[in-house]
């Protein structure tokens, strides 16, 4: 009789816990992102990465994976974000030192949902010419003290906040 065998399992959140140190030469260091898209189907995402080095990569990954993709790179960059801050020792600085591309959405739409543990919640699209790029589920009383907060700050013009250092 043959034994099947499968990948240990992880424990949800196992890789996020742990920092992962990588020696540099060990690793492919990206210094730029070029063409993002997907197969003729779409059946995969993928993305042109620059390297250091100078060469040129496409890395695909199967659809279904794009979203805890997202989720593995934005945890990842919390994780990155709480080690500058401590090093730097305030938002300012780490703004600074990092620089910001913000995402500028063209588009958002509305609407309501529920959580597969079973709550309420009001999902917020941000989309870039109309295409769907993030979405945020809102507890209804996190929802309401979100819409508060930014009536709050257009209520204060159009003026640019100053970056404090």
């Amino acid at each position: 009789m043959r034994k099947e065998r499968r990948a240990p399992r992880r424990k949800p959140g196992g890789l996020t816990d742990v920092p992962l140190e990588v020696p540099e030469n060990l690793a492919l260091l990206v210094e730029r992102i070029g063409t993002v898209g997907i197969t003729e189907h779409g059946e995969h995402v993928g993305m042109e990465l620059q390297f250091i080095s100078g060469e040129r990569a496409t890395v695909l990954f199967p659809q279904p994976l794009f979203t805890r993709l997202m989720a593995a790179l934005m945890a990842a960059g919390t994780a990155a974000h709480k080690a500058q801050l401590a090093r730097l020792g305030s938002e300012a600085k780490v703004f600074m030192h990092v620089g910001a591309e913000p995402f500028a959405p063209t588009g958002y739409t509305f609407g309501r949902g529920r959580t597969l543990a079973g709550a309420d919640v009001l999902l917020m699209t941000l989309e870039k010419d109309a295409s769907p790029v993030i979405d945020v589920a809102l507890g209804f009383e996190t929802a309401e003290r979100f819409a508060q907060e930014m009536l709050h700050e257009l209520a204060k013009g159009k003026t640019a906040p100053k970056i404090v250092q």
